[in-house]
């Protein structure tokens, strides 16, 4: 009895029914809370994976583009050393450097930093690997190939579809381009540039102010590759090209002046700035205008040797001047940037009180990107649709193409207490410049950088590839003029100012800064190239029309000394002696050895907000 109330004694005063309230919302807040933990830490692992999966596709992205460049660069033909043989047909190699700098973007808008120097433009021509070139000619091309021209097949609407051919060799040009903006333009379609190149590309907006900025927000890279297959003329030495028998016409292989239909708007064409686009939008083939003054022109596919005379390039040009004087062969590009570090280069060639007018005027582009009616696009006329198929990379901030100067200088300077070293490519060169020490030589560099640090730094320094006139007597060096690339009219006042290159901007017609293999072949043409009076900067003179030249002894009395650099008569009286330097009618911008050229490329992934830069190097001499 004792025993069984001590159980039951026990049973009452030991037992428990459950959790008080208390228990229950401590637990449920621990339970909460490690949910929410859970989740911020799957959210953490989550992010990392994603931004590690950006991280490597972009370097994905990034790498193929450098692997392709440095495969082509690696087979290039052409040898930049002084003194190489322009006959021997080995091609070219050529590099514009547009008037960005690496800075330049941050020195527009602080936060537009990420951006750097987007508007160099390499051309080179290069031989195939193992894996021959490609590309596509309308089928007649091929049906014409060698025939002689009362043979020729015609072309018709059955014969205009485009095939794909190879080739060991091709000419390559690697260029960015502004995205073009959707306004009034809902295809997108790049041609649309055409109409006003300076002004339809998607701008970047200012964040502090949310005002629409003068700067693009968005760069594509291009990479055409141009087929050099001369055997693909026809028995007079040009490409077939024409209507076939309706309308409208359907394939021309023609340099067009007048107007072209860019998707369904037709436009005035600035003559001759895109008369070849049309051809180069027909087919893949490294082309030449037989006639430039004429309109239109045949055309015929090029050789190696023939691509040696920068006029037979890809989207190059001689301005018409009066009296039937063409300029020298220069880039087609569309207007410069309306921003401040363009202001001093080159405006009109003629000056016009219409807006219009002067956007129709094919000298006003000389400072901006390859114009782009050259780039591949969508063309309904032709029931075409190429869009895309020479865009290599998008959503690219960089394309920056230098060349290795050895006489640049590199000065250390101090600031804030720390010690620094400043190239020609840095903002803080001018301070190098003037108080900093000088400490070693040599470094990839911008392509005529001497202008550049005179237009940000107030000063240049003096080195192989910078441009200017080491003495002190001109602007530019006496290279640059005669290759037509550097041109002035009106007074030619000596360098005397800090900022002389300001004083110049209304007399700087024409400036493309270009490393250029160059033609020994204009010393021998039969043409007459020479800087008219007032002029400074190698034309093409019409030999028919007396003017005086700014170096007398080229012409006596009405009589022209054409090709006086090998004509084997000692015509300036100089001591040294028969066909030097000085009577070359022309000269290559920088009559150098090149040692190298470094490719930057940066490329951003605008989603996880990263961005990534590789460099090519290729080496031509070694020392």
């Amino acid at each position: 009895m004792s025993l069984a109330k001590s159980c039951g004694s026990r049973r009452t005063n030991g037992s428990r029914s459950g959790f008080t309230l208390l228990e229950v919302l401590v637990a449920t807040a621990v339970t909460l809370l490690m949910m929410v933990s859970l989740a911020q830490i799957f959210k953490v692992i989550g992010d990392s994976m994603k931004q590690g999966r950006a991280a490597l596709e972009l370097n994905s992205r990034i790498r193929n583009v450098a692997h392709r460049i440095q495969l082509d660069l690696n087979n290039m033909t052409a040898d930049p050393k002084l003194g190489s043989d322009a006959f021997a047909g080995n091609g070219y190699l050529k590099i514009y450097d547009g008037p960005l700098t690496d800075f330049s973007y941050g020195m527009e808008l602080a936060t537009a930093n990420r951006f750097g120097d987007v508007d160099d433009i390499l051309m080179f021509t290069a031989r195939a690997g193992d894996d021959w070139f490609t590309g596509k000619v309308p089928l007649f091309v091929l049906q014409n190939a060698g025939l002689p021209v009362g043979s020729a097949v015609p072309i018709t609407t059955a014969n205009t579809e485009l095939v794909t051919i190879t080739a060991q060799h091709a000419e390559i040009v690697i260029f960015v381009e502004p995205l073009v903006t959707n306004e009034a333009n809902p295809d997108r379609d790049p041609a649309y540039l055409a109409l006003d190149p300076a002004n339809n590309f998607a701008k970047l907006l200012n964040p502090a102010t949310a005002a629409v900025t003068n700067l693009p927000s968005s760069y594509r890279l291009h990479y055409r590759t141009l087929l050099i297959r001369p055997d693909l003329n026809n028995g007079a030495g040009v490409l077939p090209g024409g209507l076939d028998n309706g309308t409208p016409q359907r394939r021309w292989l023609q340099a067009n002046h007048g107007t072209a239909t860019f998707g369904t708007t037709t436009v005035s064409l600035p003559i001759p700035t895109c008369d070849m686009a049309n051809a180069h939008q027909q087919c893949d083939l490294s082309i030449r205008r037989i006639d430039p003054a004429s309109a239109p022109s045949a055309v015929a596919a090029n050789s190696l040797e023939d691509l040696t005379n920068p006029a037979n390039r890809f989207a190059h040009i001689q301005l018409p001047f009066t009296n039937t004087n063409f300029s020298m062969p220069v880039l087609a590009l569309s207007p410069k940037l309306n921003m401040t570090y363009t202001l001093a280069e080159p405006g009109a060639l003629i000056t016009s009180a219409s807006a219009a007018a002067d956007k129709a005027n094919p000298a006003n582009n000389q400072s901006g990107f390859i114009h782009p009616a050259y780039i591949l696009r969508s063309d309904i006329t032709l029931q075409d649709d190429r869009t895309g198929e020479d865009m290599l990379a998008s959503d690219v901030l960089a394309f920056d193409v230098k060349g290795y100067d050895p006489g640049a200088t590199l000065f250390e300077i101090t600031s804030g207490g720390n010690t620094f070293v400043v190239t020609p490519n840095d903002p803080g060169y001018g301070t190098g410049l003037a108080s900093g020490t000088a400490i070693a030589t040599g470094e990839f560099v911008d392509i005529g950088w001497g202008r550049k640090s005179q237009v940000h730094h107030g000063a240049s320094g003096i080195g192989q590839l910078s441009g200017v006139d080491s003495t002190g007597g001109e602007p530019f060096t006496d290279s640059m003029y005669k290759s037509g690339l550097a041109m002035q009219t009106g007074a030619l006042p000596a360098i005397a100012a800090a900022m002389p290159f300001v004083n110049y901007s209304a007399n700087l017609q024409i400036f493309q800064p270009s490393y250029d293999t160059w033609n020994q072949k204009f010393e021998g043409d039969g043409l007459f190239q020479a800087e008219l009076t007032g002029t400074r900067g190698v034309v093409r003179v019409n030999t028919g029309i007396a003017q005086g030249l700014r170096e007398p002894w080229r012409h006596n009395g009405s009589n022209y000394i054409i090709d006086a650099g090998t004509d084997g008569i000692d015509n300036t009286g100089s001591p040294s002696g028969v066909d030097d330097l000085a009577e070359r009618e022309t000269s290559a911008p920088f009559p150098i050895d090149l040692r190298g050229i470094k490719v930057s490329i940066r490329i951003e992934d605008p989603v996880a907000r990263q961005f990534n830069q590789v460099s090519v190097v290729k080496e031509f001499v070694t020392q």
